[in-house]
């Protein structure tokens, strides 16, 4: 459209009117997630950009198999299309929570009793949810430790 327009008006400014669209594909390209780590502290979120990490501190608990599109929710920052479904959601009974899911067949809810939900499409949702209530576990038993 932009060739045409400046074809059709002889200016050269329409065909900058692809930028604005090529720069929102590439920021949901950047921004992604691509895989899931778990550590001692924190569940890491890989993203092209960057790693983006959850800390397990206050995990109260892992559930898979649930699906955030029957939980309802207004999209505050979000993608939703071709890279997946992920960025910060609203809703009446949560709050905010978050969403980083490219499978939805393979869901995972993880609720914080300070921080709201995260949402996530491990590819072994049942490994990775066992790991995650392993990490908390042994996170919570350390920070019980240094209480002492």
């Amino acid at each position: 459209m932009g060739v045409g327009f400046a074809a059709a008006f002889s200016d050269a400014w329409p065909l900058f009117l692809p930028v604005p669209f090529f720069a929102i594909f590439r920021a949901a390209y950047l921004l992604r997630p691509i895989a899931f780590t778990v550590s001692e502290t924190a569940i890491g979120v890989v993203r092209p950009l960057g790693t983006f990490e959850i800390p397990l501190r206050g995990l109260s608990s892992v559930r898979p198999n649930i699906r955030p599109s029957s939980v309802g929710g207004i999209g505050l920052a979000r993608v939703g299309g071709f890279y997946g479904t992920f960025g910060v959601f609203w809703n009446r009974r949560w709050g905010r929570f978050r969403v980083y899911i490219t499978n939805s067949a393979n869901t995972v809810e993880l609720a914080f009793a300070d921080r709201g939900r995260v949402f996530v499409s491990p590819d072994d949702k049942l490994g990775f949810a066992e790991a995650v209530s392993r990490a908390a576990r042994l996170a919570d038993a350390s920070v019980k430790g240094m209480d002492t």
